[in-house]
């Protein structure tokens, strides 16, 4: 799936997931408690997973599990552990001026990532889940999402036990 696709995908993500938000009265962004008590969607499969996003560097740097195999996701992954050590080391570096080249270099680095990952070759895998994830859990809310048909029952473990809720795979939310 090409970027375009996966617009239309977070875009009907977003549609049933404000549906959700109506029918069970969870939190708003304007209300006090929401940084503490937020619901978000994920992109997520057995492999990782990442907040919800169009952007295919963060989706590159985040969860490249969720890319197929090609020529530029090899280089984009080459050039995340570049950055990452880079990070790191302004982290642990006291000396402005190192600390100044090193966030260039970074920045070098971070430009030819957003350049790989935006290249119209890169697809996404269809298969990969949107779920969505709580910072504070409502049993009886989980409960009933479970059961509710807006989410998709074909994905979503109906055991108690399970916490999982998932709105569908990237191909079904395509479709919709």
């Amino acid at each position: 799936m090409r970027k375009d696709d996966l617009n239309i995908v977070i875009k009907n993500a977003n549609n049933i997931f404000e549906d959700i938000r109506n029918k069970y009265n969870l939190i708003r962004k304007t209300d006090e408690r929401y940084e503490r008590l937020k619901e978000y969607l994920v992109f997520s499969s057995p492999h990782g997973q990442c907040e919800i996003t169009s952007n295919m560097s963060t989706i590159m740097e985040e969860f490249p599990e969720m890319v197929y195999d090609s020529i530029y996701k090899k280089k984009a992954c080459e050039l995340v552990k570049i950055i990452r050590g880079l990070r790191e080391k302004i982290e642990h570096t006291y000396v402005r001026k190192a600390k100044d080249d090193l966030r260039k270099k970074m920045d070098d680095h971070l430009k030819r990532l957003r350049q790989l990952a935006e290249n119209p070759e890169v697809e996404v895998k269809e298969d990969t889940f949107v779920e969505i994830r709580f910072n504070a859990l409502d049993y009886n809310i989980v409960d009933e999402l479970r059961r509710d048909p807006i989410i998709s029952l074909k994905h979503t473990p109906q055991t108690r036990a399970s916490i999982r809720i998932v709105i569908g795979t990237l191909d079904e939310l395509k479709r919709i």
